[in-house]
C-alpha cells in the first residue's frame, strides 16, 4: 500500500518539484539585483501604510546579509508562501480520491480501516515533510554553490516552523478529504482556508488564526524557535488527526 500512495502521488511531486526548483534558482540567481533594489529604499521615507505592508521590518537594514537574504526570501518568501498550498494539493486526494473512484471498498476488503487510515496519513505527511526538508535545506546549498557563504543555522529553525506548520494544515486537510466523497468539495473549502485565516488574522483578537508568519519564520531572525506556539501546534495537530482516524472509522460508505 505504501508503493500504491507514492505512485499516485508521483506526478504531482514532479510536477511541484520543478516549479520549486526553478524558484530556487530565480531567488539564488537574483540575490545581487534584489539586494540592490532593495538597499535604494528606505523605511523613513516609506509612507506609514507602506511601512505596515513590509512583512519584516528588518528586511531593508539586513537584506545585505546572506543568512538573512535567504530567510526572508526563500523560506519566508518563495518556498515557506507555497507550502498551505502544495499541502493542500498532496493531501486532499489520498482519501477523497478513493471515494470518488469507489476504490475504497478494494482497500477495505483486504486492510481494516485502522491500517488503510494510518497507512495513507503518514505515508502523505512523511513524503511532504520530506519534501519541505528537502527544499528548505537547498536553499543554503545553493547559495554556498553560487559563492554567497551562507550558515544553516537560521534554516533549520525555520524548518521545524516549516514541518509542524506544515503538519497543522496536512492535518486539516485530510479532515477535509475524510469528510467528502469527491474532491471538488475539499480542494474549494481548502482554498477557502488558506485565503480566509490570513484575512481573519487581520482582525487582532483573531490574529492568531494567521499561521503564515509561523510558518514563514518571519521571528526565528531575531527570537528563534517559537516553542510555545510550536508546542500549541503540535497538540493541535494530536487533536486533529484523532478527530480525522475517528470520522474515517465511522463514516459510511
Amino acid at each position: 500500500m505504501f508503493y500504491k500512495e507514492i505512485r499516485e502521488l508521483k506526478t504531482t511531486l514532479v510536477v511541484v518539484s520543478l516549479l520549486l526548483v526553478v524558484a530556487l534558482i530565480a531567488t539564488v540567481a537574483m540575490k545581487d539585483t534584489a539586494v540592490e533594489l532593495l538597499q535604494g529604499f528606505s523605511t523613513e521615507d516609506m509612507p506609514e501604510f507602506a511601512r505596515n505592508l513590509l512583512a519584516n521590518p528588518d528586511l531593508l537594514e539586513n537584506i545585505g546579509n546572506n543568512d538573512f537574504y535567504l530567510v526572508s526570501q526563500w523560506q519566508g518568501k518563495n518556498l515557506g508562501q507555497f507550502i498551505p498550498l502544495v499541502i493542500l494539493i498532496i493531501s486532499i486526494p489520498i482519501f477523497a480520491r478513493e471515494f470518488d473512484k469507489k476504490t475504497i471498498y478494494f482497500l477495505l476488503s483486504r486492510l481494516t480501516r485502522k491500517r488503510v487510515f494510518f497507512m495513507k496519513y503518514f505515508t502523505g505527511l512523511g513524503v511532504l515533510s520530506a519534501l519541505i526538508a528537502f527544499f528548505s535545506l537547498s536553499g543554503p546549498i545553493a547559495m554556498n554553490f553560487a559563492g554567497y557563504e551562507t550558515g544553516f543555522s537560521l534554516t533549520f529553525k525555520i524548518l521545524v516552523h516549516q514541518l509542524i506548520g506544515g503538519a497543522f494544515f496536512f492535518s486539516l486537510f485530510i479532515l477535509y478529504s475524510v469528510l467528502f466523497s469527491d474532491q471538488t468539495k475539499p480542494l474549494i473549502i481548502g482554498m477557502a482556508t488558506i485565503i480566509g485565516l490570513p484575512i481573519l488574522g487581520l482582525f487582532r483578537p483573531l490574529d492568531f488564526l494567521n499561521l503564515y508568519p509561523y510558518i514563514l519564520g518571519s521571528n526565528v531572525y531575531n527570537a528563534g524557535i517559537e516553542v510555545t506556539e510550536s508546542v500549541l501546534l503540535i497538540f493541535l495537530v494530536a487533536v486533529i488527526t484523532t478527530a480525522d482516524y475517528i470520522i474515517f472509522k465511522k463514516r459510511e460508505l
